[in-house]
């Protein structure tokens, strides 16, 4: 959904490995509001830890100790693990990027909010020659629903699943399509 928004998009460090936030011990926090407010706030420092590259020193980081601990949660889910993986956090997040580098309308049009039912979220991004209704299933089951507009065929290139059968949309749980319309 972020990369189908209106503005830039800003994906945090991390956030195209699928990292969770890390684990930084009391002792390694840097954070002046990690250490003011511990433990009821740990601070930014769980976000802010070492991309890992690889399973090496340091996770590839650097050849010195960083400033934050490498969380060794990050390990397997380093940039050498994923990047020639096509179901990895990190593939998807490319092909993401590439559909909505392909589709103007995802990066410089205007937005509007279509009804879809109270289980899905749509709208429309229009830009000159392109008009893309976006819809998500942000459940955690598959919803169906029937859509206000006419729809001139279904993109793909973006990783999904979904159904289509004329204006009767199913998407599977967590799921979006991305579909022209008229």
């Amino acid at each position: 959904m972020l990369l189908s928004l209106r503005g830039s998009v800003c994906l945090y460090q991390g956030e195209e490995l699928g990292l969770p936030e890390a684990d930084v011990s009391y002792d390694r926090i840097q954070d002046p509001y990690g250490k003011v407010l511990w433990p009821e706030f740990k601070g930014r420092d769980g976000c802010r830890t070492p991309m890992p590259w690889n399973n090496g020193l340091h996770a590839g980081f650097s050849v010195v100790e960083p400033w934050l601990p490498v969380d060794p949660r990050h390990l397997g889910l380093a940039v050498s693990h994923q990047q020639h993986d096509p179901q990895s956090v990190l593939s998807a997040t490319a092909q993401l990027l590439a559909f909505r580098r392909q589709h103007p309308a995802l990066f410089d049009g205007d937005i509007a909010l279509v009804d879809v039912g109270e289980d899905l979220l749509g709208f429309i991004r229009q830009s000159a020659g392109e008009k893309i209704l976006c819809v998500f299933n942000l459940t955690g089951k598959q919803q169906s629903a029937s859509l206000p507009v006419a729809i001139k065929e279904a993109l793909s290139g973006h990783g999904f699943d979904i159904q289509l059968d004329g204006t009767e949309l199913t998407l599977p749980a967590y799921q979006a399509a991305y579909l022209l319309t008229t």
